[in-house]
């Protein structure tokens, strides 16, 4: 049976020339037993008929703000309530900037922000539009709360040139909206995940830390959210966006996260330990800035505690992820996560090559699996890791 079947599907639709494509995807999505509601911008109804979605709907089509000489209505928080995912195609680049910053002035947008269920979005533009800074900003902001953006197709544009902008074809939206719902689990779990970095302060000035940048995390994060786990974040300092739906706890030491997991440990089922945590602390921090005349050649040191160690002792039944950085051999990373006690082991290297993945990029040379096993990595995106991690922990 279909994902999609007896799933309620609230379909956006913003004012760009793509939009008399949805009454196809309607009736895609219908033909797969989905049942579907419409809501639409005013410029939107001026490229595909109000009368055609209301028909295949059988339904109202919300576009209006306010009734028909009346107050305004509710009708976008109802419908928000109602859907089990949000599909908004095409998406315009003015809905982008609307979605992006929490605009809310017509109907599509006031259920946008509404709905807390899955969304997938569709852009469709002209080439430089879809292009523009401000465009790819919003589209980033939005993949960044957890959104699930889909790749304009490239071809012909409605204003005559070619290029990328292409709303994707209706058959391959109706297989994403299966996807999404697909991942979807009806076991849903109490996940604890660290990510990003430590800082050890060795003054008020200067640090000890390292070059993670916690994308890997938040692709983690992201896939938990939109699988409907219920997600709790320990997050070191990074540059990547934590996605909307999860507890965070701000930390930034090694002692600051230990205690910050620990403490939340008991209310989890698993614990996934992305972060890269700082094997070592300056013994006494300085207060103040060390001056530079004292030279500081020397540097006393004592060892953080280890985190996954500490969560393995007390697992019970519960499991543990635990994630080992190697240069060059990933082996030794694996035993190293199965003698801590960690049930699976996220060995990578991101310093095999740099111009393919690794700090700060979207791809790493990885292997999930067993902890102590033989590794066999292979390079793939943080994201498709972070979806294979998922299915391996709800397999479990």
């Amino acid at each position: 049976m279909s994902s999609v079947s007896g799933r309620r599907i609230l379909l956006g639709i913003s004012g760009g020339i793509a939009a008399y494509k949805t009454p196809e995807l309607v009736r895609l999505l219908q033909k797969r037993g989905a049942l579907v509601r419409c809501v639409a911008t005013e410029n939107a109804l001026r490229l595909v008929s109000r009368d055609t979605l209301a028909t295949l709907t059988q339904g109202p089509v919300d576009h209006s703000v306010w009734e028909t000489g009346g107050p305004a209505h509710t009708q976008h928080i109802d419908w928000a309530q109602w859907a089990d995912v949000f599909v908004v195609a095409p998406l315009t680049a003015n809905s982008a900037a609307k979605f992006a910053h929490g605009l809310a002035d017509d109907a599509l947008s006031l259920a946008w922000i509404s709905c807390t269920c899955p969304k997938l979005v569709c852009p469709a533009m002209n080439t430089r539009m879809l292009h523009a800074t401000a465009t790819q900003r919003n589209l980033a902001m939005l993949s960044a709360d957890g959104i699930q953006v889909m790749a304009p197709d490239t071809g012909d544009l409605a204003c005559g040139e070619t290029g990328e902008g292409r709303m994707p074809d209706p058959i391959r939206i109706a297989d994403e909206v299966e996807r999404l719902l697909a991942r979807r689990t009806s076991r849903p779990r109490r996940i604890l995940l660290t990510m990003g970095r430590t800082e050890e302060a060795i003054d008020d000035v200067r640090m000890i830390t390292n070059r993670s940048s916690g994308r890997t995390g938040a692709d983690i994060a992201r896939e938990a959210i939109l699988r409907g786990h219920l997600l709790t974040v320990v997050a070191g300092p990074c540059e990547a966006a934590i996605p909307t739906g999860a507890v965070v706890i701000r930390v930034r030491s090694a002692l600051e996260m230990c205690k910050a997991t620990l403490d939340a440990w008991p209310n989890h089922d698993l614990a996934i330990c992305a972060a890269a945590v700082a094997d070592f602390r300056p013994a006494s921090p300085a207060t103040g800035k060390i001056p530079a005349s004292r030279g500081m050649d020397r540097l006393e040191l004592v060892p953080n505690p280890d985190i996954l160690r500490e969560l393995c002792a007390t697992k019970g039944i519960r499991k543990v992820v635990g994630f080992a950085l190697e240069s060059g051999d990933l082996s030794r990373g694996s035993q190293k996560l199965h003698d801590k006690g960690a049930d699976l082991a996220v060995c990578n290297d991101p310093l095999l090559d740099p111009s393919k993945g690794g700090f700060g990029t979207d791809a790493v040379w990885g292997w999930i699996g067993p902890a102590g096993k033989e590794p066999t990595a292979a390079w793939m995106a943080k994201r498709d890791l972070a979806s294979v991690l998922l299915d391996k922990l709800e397999a479990l």
